[in-house]
């Protein structure tokens, strides 16, 4: 079976899973990301008008919370525009692009010098999303138990899903991050988003924004 190498734990759902173990595992990892995440951003000064300066990159740094809207309307327009955006999920940051645009599949490989047999997984909006993209094994109350949260679900793949996001394996990796921005954001954009950590590939794990400054990306969004 493919390896999906992506931000959070993996669960393969052909078997049992113990939720509450589970959760106990995630629950000390989330809060030091979320810490880390919060000193960041007051590292960080926003102006009047939500645009946060940030010398050391060339991508525009917006915040997420000084103007909820303003910011996925403009993370909506880049990722429309075929760019890649840095985002906070519910552990680290994340780089992603539309699953359905081949092109920005292509570029994420690129730019995160990522083994193209490597699969990335998407991110949807909510539970009833991945009956589109996947099909699902398990009860639905299975699935509402572990979503939305810090997890990868990994089904088997529908055909309406991008032929070439992945193409080495019928297999899909699902994600609901339990984070409103990231969310409201693929409902906007009407599709999955193609979600893996913000960093090189093998390189440092994006608990700080400072990871994130290397990337072309056309903005990075701050909580």
């Amino acid at each position: 079976m493919s390896s999906f190498s992506s931000i959070t734990k993996i669960v393969h759902l052909t078997f049992f899973y113990p939720l509450r173990n589970f959760a106990t595992k995630f629950e000390r990892r989330m809060e030091r990301a979320t810490v880390r995440m919060k000193r960041e951003r007051s590292l960080v000064d926003e102006d009047e008008d939500g645009t946060a300066d940030e010398p050391q990159s060339s991508s525009k740094v917006l915040s997420c919370l000084k103007d909820f809207d303003k910011a996925i309307n403009a993370a909506t327009s880049s990722l429309q525009n075929g760019n890649l955006i840095a985002l906070p999920t519910d552990t680290i940051y994340g780089l992603c692009g539309l699953a359905q645009s081949s092109s920005a599949v292509s570029r994420i490989y690129q730019v995160k010098e990522r083994d193209p047999s490597k699969p990335i997984a998407i991110c949807v909006a909510n539970v009833s999303d991945v009956h589109r993209w996947a099909h699902v094994s398990v009860p639905e109350e299975l699935l509402a138990d572990l979503l939305p949260g810090p997890v990868t679900l990994v089904f088997e793949r529908k055909p309406v899903l991008n032929p070439e996001l992945n193409p080495g394996t019928n297999l899909i990796g699902v994600r609901i991050p339990d984070d409103s921005f990231i969310r409201r954001l693929t409902t906007e954009c009407g599709e999955p988003l193609a979600l893996t950590s913000a960093n090189k590939s093998g390189g440092k794990s994006p608990l700080s924004i400072t990871v994130c400054l290397c990337f072309p990306f056309s903005a990075i969004f701050l909580k």
